[in-house]
């Protein structure tokens, strides 16, 4: 088990993949890793709030909405808040 016990997953997509669910499978199976082999009890996943396809995957890998924080990431277009969505080792997995 790792001491910490938690980290943050991100996922990025080439434009011609998106909607394929290919994201959303991989966010599932490294979830499911990290719990099991890693020993994980919390994994985050943070997005631009101005990225619903983001909130999309997140939700469809079983993690929660949790909270919103504002002005956390500059992007070229300037600073966005950011949803924050977490899954703990005892969520069980979603069939979505």
């Amino acid at each position: 088990m790792l001491a910490i016990g938690q980290c943050e997953l991100s996922y990025w997509t080439v434009p011609s993949a998106r909607g394929t669910g290919v994201a959303t499978r991989a966010a599932r199976g490294l979830s499911a890793w990290a719990f099991r082999d890693l020993g994980l009890c919390r994994i985050e996943i943070r997005h631009s709030t101005r990225n619903p396809g983001s909130c999309r995957i997140a939700e469809a890998s079983g993690y929660a909405h949790e909270a919103t924080l504002a002005r956390q990431h500059v992007h070229a277009d300037g600073w966005h808040d950011v949803h924050v969505h977490t899954r703990f080792a005892d969520t069980p997995p979603t069939d979505r």
